[in-house]
């Protein structure tokens, strides 16, 4: 499954709710989740940054979580990339 943290995310979210979700769709692109929202089939939680699309007809609305947890992320590249950008990135990090 694609963005698993994500999924895991809300499903304790809503577990934590007492709320037991019917999910129809699962997909990970959020151009494809906002044409279905746009679409009339629902609605859906998207990372804040899906707001910078600007769907027509489509309302974005903020979620406050008690406590987040936090999000893993890993740094990727080309073993051959000789970027100076790269470097100072790897030094910064």
């Amino acid at each position: 499954m694609e963005a698993r943290y994500f999924h895991e995310l809300l499903i304790s979210v809503f577990r934590a709710a007492r709320i037991t979700p019917v999910f129809s769709q699962y997909l990970s692109q959020v151009h494809s989740i906002l044409a279905l929202v746009n679409g009339g089939w629902g609605v859906a939680l998207v990372p804040e940054t899906a707001a910078l699309l600007r769907y027509a007809g489509v309302v974005f609305r903020p979620v406050r979580l008690s406590a987040p947890a936090p999000v893993e992320l890993t740094l990727a590249w080309r073993t051959n990339n000789h970027n100076p950008a790269l470097s100072a990135l790897l030094e910064h990090l």
